[in-house]
């Protein structure tokens, strides 16, 4: 995932929890270090202990096997511990006690690009995800902006997934659509331009990433 913390002077911060586990982006109590938790047994750092910068948009993963639970930050190994949680996917940036009847952990700050996996991640497959970076790794297609660069042409800008291809669809009525183009779009974002657009009769798109 991708985070953007907006304050170090939190008590304790949940990433990913369930109410019997937890990622922290900030571990109880006032260590501002990144950790997971066992609710009610323990509290880990990882080791050499790490904390994420404030106000700056940092790409965190968690590795956990039956050896243990290591951390990458931008793409790279930052640290391990031995302990190991599975995975907690009940809640984001909170969790919630049953036990107390109450929420916990509040996150103060941005997640973005949360992604789970049931295996566990190579360093080049996580180094892979960092390095889209602002292009995005998960993204649906989608029509940014659009001009005329002149009589008979009508410009897409397009944004997608980075390196998967996008499907141009046309239609006069918004109800039979045709396959009018199949692009590449391997930097995340790209134009292309319909050299037979007409006012007469209207022209709509749309465009997915097939």
């Amino acid at each position: 995932m991708w985070v953007n913390q907006a304050t170090g002077a939190g008590d304790a911060e949940g990433l990913l929890e369930d109410g019997t586990y937890s990622l922290k982006l900030q571990q109880f109590s006032n260590t501002f270090n990144v950790g997971i938790t066992v609710i009610g047994v323990g509290d880990y750092v990882f080791t050499p202990a790490y904390s994420a910068p404030v106000g700056t948009w940092v790409h965190l993963a968690f590795v956990g096997t039956s050896a243990g639970t290591s951390l990458y930050v931008n793409g790279a190994f930052q640290a391990s511990m031995a302990n190991t949680i599975p995975l907690p996917r009940a809640y984001i940036g909170a969790g919630y006690v049953a036990s107390s009847r109450k929420y916990i952990d509040f996150l103060a700050g941005g997640l973005d690009e949360i992604m789970l996996f049931n295996q566990a991640l190579t360093s080049n497959q996580i180094n892979s995800i960092y390095s889209t970076g602002s292009a995005g790794l998960v993204r649906a297609a989608q029509l940014i902006n659009s001009y005329s660069p002149g009589p008979g042409n009508f410009t897409l800008n397009l944004k997608g997934e980075t390196g998967k291809t996008l499907t141009i669809y046309t239609s006069t009525d918004l109800t039979n659509w045709t396959s009018t183009a199949t692009i590449a779009n391997p930097n995340g974002t790209i134009s292309w331009t319909d050299v037979r657009a007409t006012n007469t009769p209207a022209k709509y798109y749309r465009v997915s990433s097939p």
